[in-house]
């Protein structure tokens, strides 16, 4: 009895989708929408015990693993502690002259250096 149970529910699992079109013959929607609950909350069951076991959501690994497949491929001649921004910090430290504008940050949606615009204060 307890395999006839798992049985249905694993299968009922797998064919979501045939489940909902065919509900939707039978009924305008009640099926459809039940489907993608379903698939809906496994799909968030899954992604909070990846967050709950690593500490990150599956978006933010694809993401850091893409970063890093970018990094392999791009031939810079600068790297982390060896970048204009760091070359820039190390301006600001050794010139009182100026400092970081961040208005222009805030006004910016989209900037192609963060943090890297100069104001002269003297």
């Amino acid at each position: 009895m307890a395999k006839r149970i798992v049985f249905l529910l694993l299968s009922s699992m797998l064919l979501i989708g045939c489940f909902a079109e065919s509900m939707t013959l039978v009924s305008t929607g009640a099926g459809a929408s039940q489907g993608r609950l379903i698939q809906s909350s496994l799909s968030s069951a899954a992604s909070y015990g990846i967050k709950k076991t690593t500490g990150k959501f599956p978006i933010e690994h694809i993401i850091t693993r893409e970063k890093q497949r970018i990094a392999k491929k791009t031939k810079r001649a600068w790297g982390k502690g060896n970048s204009p921004k760091s070359a820039m910090k190390e301006f600001l430290k050794k010139n009182s002259r100026f400092v970081m504008d961040t208005k222009i940050d805030d006004k910016l949606q989209i900037s192609v250096a963060p943090n890297g615009y100069l104001k002269c204060i003297r």
